[in-house]
């Protein structure tokens, strides 16, 4: 699984802690639900500790801005400050915790 998110689409998202003590953010565009992008992340070798929870983000590569938003139903939500956090170091972007207009 790569670092990066699929640019411009609404896509599911987990972070997760790895054995390791670090935290990963991953999306998947094609995820029915939060649990497959976390048995893609197992199936690709990834030790995960826990689950922090999901949402749903977008990379609006235009506005350059990344929105974040929504809450698993298995995992519950993830504070926003880990996701910024985590996606700053990924994109030089704006990270906002909003719903973008075009959807």
């Amino acid at each position: 699984m790569e670092d990066k998110l699929e640019p411009n689409q609404s896509q599911k998202f987990v972070v997760v802690e790895t054995l390791g003590g670090d935290y990963l953010l991953r999306g998947d565009v094609n995820a029915k639900w939060h649990k497959d992008i976390v048995d893609k992340m197992m199936a690709n070798g990834s030790s995960i500790s826990r689950v922090i929870g999901g949402g749903r983000i977008m990379v609006d590569t235009t506005s350059e801005k990344i929105y974040v938003w929504d809450t698993s139903h298995n995992y519950g939500g993830v504070p926003f400050n880990v996701c910024k956090k985590l996606l700053e170091k990924m994109y030089d972007y704006t990270v906002l915790d909003a719903v973008p207009e075009k959807l």
